[in-house]
């Protein structure tokens, strides 16, 4: 009330001094100089600020110690808590602050705070439960109702003496919106005296505080731990795409790079530093035979196609040093932050250098063997057919018959591995001349019928419904594919036959070789035309053979521009199908 009244006083006086000055021309009793009013100005904010503030403080710290006794400024405490509680994420420290802040406040004896887990007791009777609960407010409902039963009355009967066993006169519930994730169970005062209205509204109001304080700092340790997750996973994506031998390469929608490995800046011979943001075509310099002016680097940037891939191209790096690579584009289908595609560079030099002496090898003793064979096998002939059969015995005769066989056999595959070589190198000479598919067929049937019956099958070729035109062949080589087709079919029939059919289709002319054998399992068909490939059956059964046949057969319809397929199904046989052109010169 002083300081309300002092206050209105110097309203008064300083309306009273300002007048003479600022209406000069009114007719005034207290005539007053601009000095005056600025000394007496001076004065009064002089007497306000170090007389009358002080005073008002001290006054006021005087009321708060008769109301609170000797616990200082109240709101000082509880702004202090708030403040430090609200900024703070961290729960041993929220634990620390509002443990000695209410023991402070509230001059408690005993106070203990949970803030991982609530006692398994207290989770039934705290769940859903906002408001403070009292032991007193407790006790009175339960003598307000007396006896009558029903599972409100008894749920607080049986709180009230769990908080009577244990010494507890309040338990502030800490929600975190729906989720109880704390409470402040609060024992009783050391002067033992009743908590007041005020300060169960204050503990109140602190608990509301400490569950939103809780629930900053979950967010937080949920955050922290996602962050750490994100961090660990990124270092181990790091670690793996580091300690990796293939380049990889990401890139963003326009084309330029946002992330290199190592392998991929040892590749093109870039520092990583400069490389990023630079357009793919810049530092990736691809060529094939096809592609000579490095066309093949713009290819993979393209967004039509989810894959772009390229096997066994060269890369010349910055400081020309070249390598043959396999170069697979992807387009990444989620959205991420400056990556559109992934591209991943395989590194077969190596590869290809020791494919290429595999096959230097593989040539070089077929040539070797090939000599040396077709003498053993010509002076066998000459002994079969120079001996006097009656000069020799049986088993003798036997054994030069097996020895011929033999020398075939090996023959057959020094042909083949030289057939092989002659792919790889790309020396494989088909001379297309003008042919007649049925005559070959023929001529290879008649060849090979001795195997057939000594297997006790039959070779049959179905007539064409009408006359078939001439097709560009090369007559040798088309023979051999019909010598590999019809003596696999021999070879893994045990019943039946082997069935040849050809007809027109349009510019092609389809050729057909069916058996009544195994069939073919279908795990087995992709690998089927490749080389050295047996399925494991035939590899248990002992079945002799050296796998290099369907892969030469392939490559020689390659070579004559037609395709190549089968059709089969486990224990009913095999269809291989293959096509040529029709000789269009010929009419």
């Amino acid at each position: 009330a002083i300081y309300f009244g002092f206050t209105v006083l110097s309203i008064v006086l300083f309306v009273y001094y300002l007048f003479p000055i600022i209406f000069p021309a009114a007719q005034v009793l207290w005539p007053i100089s601009f000095t005056e009013v600025l000394l007496n100005s001076i004065g009064y904010i002089m007497v306000f600020t170090v007389v009358l503030l002080p005073l008002r403080n001290v006054y006021l710290n005087f009321v708060g110690k008769i109301i609170y006794g000797d616990k200082g400024d109240v709101q000082e405490m509880v702004h202090e808590f708030t403040d430090t509680v609200g900024r703070s994420v961290d729960l041993n420290t929220i634990r620390s602050v509002t443990i000695s802040t209410f023991v402070e406040l509230f001059n408690l004896d005993s106070i203990t705070l949970h803030l991982e887990e609530v006692p398994a007791e207290l989770q039934g009777y705290l769940k859903g439960e906002s408001r403070l609960i009292s032991y007193d407010e407790l006790v009175n409902k339960g003598a307000k109702y007396g006896s009558t039963a029903n599972s409100t009355v008894e749920r607080q009967a049986h709180l009230a003496r769990y908080m009577r066993n244990n010494n507890i006169e309040i338990l502030i519930p800490l929600q975190q919106k729906t989720s109880l994730v704390g409470v402040i169970i609060v024992g009783s005062k050391k002067d033992e005296t009743v908590f007041t209205e005020s300060e169960l509204s204050l503990m109140e109001s602190l608990g509301k505080q400490m569950g939103i304080s809780l629930e900053n700092a979950h967010l937080f340790e949920a955050l922290k731990k996602e962050r750490n997750h994100v961090e660990s996973e990124k270092n181990k994506l790091d670690l793996v795409l580091k300690s990796t031998v293939d380049g990889v390469i990401a890139l963003d929608k326009d084309c330029r790079i946002s992330f290199i490995n190592d392998a991929a800046c040892m590749f093109i011979g870039w520092e990583k530093e400069k490389v990023f943001h630079r357009n793919l075509e810049q530092v990736l310099h691809l060529s094939n035979e096809k592609h000579k002016d490095g066309g093949l680097s713009k290819s993979l940037c393209t967004f039509d196609e989810k894959e772009v891939s390229y096997y066994n191209v060269q890369l010349k790096a910055q400081n020309g040093e070249v390598r043959s690579v396999n170069v697979i584009s992807n387009v990444v289908t989620e959205k991420v932050p400056g990556i559109s595609r992934i591209v991943t560079l395989h590194d077969v030099t190596r590869e290809n250098e020791l494919e290429q002496i595999r096959i230097d090898f593989v040539s070089l003793a077929a040539h070797e063997l090939k000599t040396p064979l077709t003498i053993l096998r010509g002076y066998l002939y000459y002994l079969v057919d120079g001996v006097d059969a009656a000069a020799i015995t049986p088993k003798a005769a036997e054994s030069l018959n097996r020895a011929i066989v033999s020398t075939k056999t090996l023959t057959n595959l020094v042909d083949n591995l030289l057939n092989v070589s002659r792919i790889e190198q790309g020396k494989m000479q088909v001379s297309l001349q003008p042919a007649n598919v049925i005559e070959i067929i023929e001529k290879t049937m008649i060849e090979l019928e001795p195997l057939a019956d000594d297997a006790g099958l039959k070779l049959e070729l179905l007539p064409p419904e009408k006359e078939l035109p001439t097709v560009r062949a090369d007559a040798t080589r088309i023979g051999e594919v019909m010598r590999n087709l019809i003596s696999n079919g021999v070879k893994y029939t045990q019943e039946g036959g082997v069935t040849i059919s050809c007809w027109q289709d349009g510019d092609e002319v389809v050729v057909s070789v069916r058996d009544t054998g195994q069939g073919i399992a279908e795990k087995s068909k992709p690998r089927l035309f490749t080389k050295f490939f047996r399925e494991e059956q035939e590899m248990s059964k002992g079945s002799k053979g050296t796998g290099l046949g369907l892969y030469i057969t392939k490559s020689i319809i390659n070579a004559h521009g037609g395709r190549i397929w089968l059709e089969s199904e486990v224990g009913k046989g095999s269809t291989f199908y293959f096509t040529l052109l029709v000789d269009k010169d010929t009419k």
